[in-house]
């Protein structure tokens, strides 16, 4: 039993080894991924930041905080870094870390508390930055890299932006002239401003991406501009900037366990866990109806928002 054991052990550690490799690997895209089924949760909050998208100012008071619950009663030593990307969001071949970051290559995450009369055990994470260990000082695509210092164990990586003011971008949203599209999509036009980055080949050394609510699976890229005038390039296609609009928020109520209330199906204790079953609701993009006012209360029963459900 003891050397099946012992071979079970290598055999997970040379694995965890050529994932570590492959992750890291140059050319290889990075994506917001968790690869331990008890880290739960995972998400990202910002501080003094006026965007929803994981995004902070290089050189601000900015500062962006990643949380993350693992579903255990002990703590363990997580350790982060950071890695720039290009615009594919592969590491950038052409530079070390500390072409970007100033400060430590690595750090502890430090900041942790454990659960209290819950049904199941966990232990609670955040890490803000940039932070007094580690500042960037070069903007573009990121990515932070949590892993288990004494496993090496990549358990997640989430990625983010760090913004220079050069350019300005003008948003011209507007709806489809194509009258099939027009009461189910969106068209997200804008125009560029660069006279703060000269350029005699805007066209080819500007990159547009649109994503839509932090969405990566339906995110525009590689758009091309209509035409370009003096500074400015303007990219307005009625095709490649169309989204298919959507709903993006559905009321779940499940505040009383003991009650069904709207959005539950059912809800059911089991395993020392409650369950609750979502009702199957209907696609209502390609409805002509109100937009209805919700407010949403989150799961710390703290704050309370008021959300207009798209449609």
């Amino acid at each position: 039993m003891r050397s099946q054991f012992y071979f079970s052990c290598m055999k997970q550690v040379i694995t965890w080894t050529l994932c570590l490799v492959n992750l890291l690997g140059f050319g290889v895209p990075f994506k917001n991924e968790v690869f331990k089924n008890s880290i739960k949760t995972v998400f990202f909050e910002g501080y003094n930041s006026k965007y929803e998208l994981p995004i902070i100012t290089l050189k601000s008071e900015e500062q962006l905080t990643l949380k993350f619950d693992e579903l255990s009663d002990k703590s363990k030593n997580f350790e982060y870094k950071f890695i720039k990307c290009n615009r594919d969001w592969e590491q950038d071949s052409e530079l070390f870390i500390h072409d970007y970051i100033n400060g430590l290559e690595s750090d502890f995450i430090t900041d942790f508390y454990f659960s209290e009369n819950t049904a199941i055990n966990y232990v609670h994470y955040t890490v803000s930055f940039p932070n007094s260990n580690m500042q960037f000082s070069r903007s573009g695509n990121y990515v932070i890299i949590v892993s288990d210092s004494e496993s090496s164990q990549i358990v997640l990586i989430q990625k983010f932006y760090v913004t220079e003011h050069k350019i300005n971008i003008t948003p011209k949203p507007t709806t489809s002239v194509n009258f099939d599209f027009r009461y189910t999509h969106h068209v997200i036009n804008f125009d560029v401003n660069h006279s703060m980055i000269p350029s005699d080949n805007p066209i080819n050394e500007f990159h547009a991406v649109i994503i839509q609510n932090g969405r990566y699976d339906n995110m525009k890229n590689e758009l091309k501009p209509l035409y370009v005038k003096n500074n400015e390039i303007i990219f307005s296609n009625e095709n490649e900037n169309r989204f298919e609009a959507g709903n993006e928020y559905r009321i779940l109520d499940f505040r009383d366990v003991k009650m069904q209330s709207v959005g539950v199906e059912d809800i059911f204790y089991d395993d020392s866990i409650y369950h609750v079953i979502p009702s199957t609701d209907y696609k209502r993009a390609y409805k002509n109806i109100a937009t209805p006012s919700i407010t949403m209360v989150d799961s710390s029963f703290k704050n309370c928002l008021k959300l207009e459900t798209p449609i």
